[in-house]
């Protein structure tokens, strides 16, 4: 949704008067948690999207400045990173190189039921077109953390939730880790 100063819905944004819906393809459900706007005006938005294999993965869609799906952006305008097996994106920027970065978390459930749970805060770096930035991170543009010595509990809970880039461009990420008995802040700067 677009809307003038006024605050009336901007009729010419959008597919359809004022927004656009998109669709996903074989998913039960996707949410958005985070907006990026980059140097060109297009719209960036960071989030999840659940599968009916109860598998959920990080995604990125990218409107242009009217509003449409940026078909010059991963797949009609969708960029699907999947990644273990629950990982979803709760924060998106932009660098100075128009590289477009990612932040949430990953999360790897043990085979069996009630199995440990290991989650890591996970950050991921793209090109423009939306492939993966593969000279960042340990493989295909993803960088997983844990910022202390991993507790594993069937109530592990360590992620991402909110990003900014340093003027030098050092990513900046803040979440939570849990200590074995609650969860605690976490401030962690990755160097690009």
């Amino acid at each position: 949704l677009q809307y003038d100063p006024d605050g009336t819905l901007d009729e010419q944004f959008g597919e359809s008067g004022g927004y656009t819906l998109l669709p996903f393809e074989d998913a039960t459900n996707s949410l958005a948690f985070s907006l990026a706007i980059d140097d060109e005006d297009r719209i960036l938005l960071a989030g999840v999207t659940f599968g009916d294999d109860g598998d959920s993965d990080m995604v990125v869609v990218r409107f242009t400045s009217k509003g449409l799906p940026d078909t010059g952006f991963g797949d009609g305008g969708i960029r699907v990173i999947d990644g273990l097996l629950q990982d979803q994106a709760t924060a998106v920027e932009v660098d100075a190189d128009g590289r477009i970065i990612i932040a949430g978390k990953s999360t790897y459930i043990g085979a069996a039921k009630n199995a440990d749970v290991d989650s890591w805060f996970s950050v991921v770096r793209l090109l423009d077109n939306g492939d993966a930035d593969d000279d960042f991170g340990q493989v295909d543009g993803r960088a997983l953390h844990t910022p202390l010595i991993k507790v594993p509990s069937t109530d592990a809970d360590d992620g991402a939730y909110a990003m900014t880039i340093q003027r030098d461009g050092k990513i900046v990420v803040v979440g939570e880790h849990f200590n074995g008995n609650n969860d605690d802040l976490v401030v962690m700067r990755l160097v690009p």
